[in-house]
């Protein structure tokens, strides 16, 4: 999915707001399988970025691994997201 309206990416980031983060030295060993990913391409006036969430990670490729501290991340929240938006694009 991509995500490119000013609006999605304002309400993207409202909602990881609440997640704290810190990032992981060494990512060795982390496997994602496909089903428990939520991929985004999100796309400002300056950059493009590929997201990866997991329900304790993310991972921004490029930039670095990313552990939940108070997660898991609400994969339902998330879906209701995407759904709201893959239909824009």
């Amino acid at each position: 999915m991509t995500i490119d309206k000013k609006e999605a990416i304002d309400e993207l980031k409202m909602f990881l707001s609440q997640y704290q983060v810190k990032k992981i030295k060494d990512p060795k060993g982390i496997v994602y399988s496909e089903e428990a990913v939520f991929r985004m391409n999100i796309h400002t006036k300056n950059k493009s970025l590929m997201v990866f969430f997991d329900k304790d990670r993310i991972h921004i490729p490029g930039i670095g691994y990313y552990n939940v501290l108070n997660g898991p991340i609400d994969k339902g929240r998330l879906q209701s997201f995407l759904e709201k938006y893959v239909g824009e694009n």
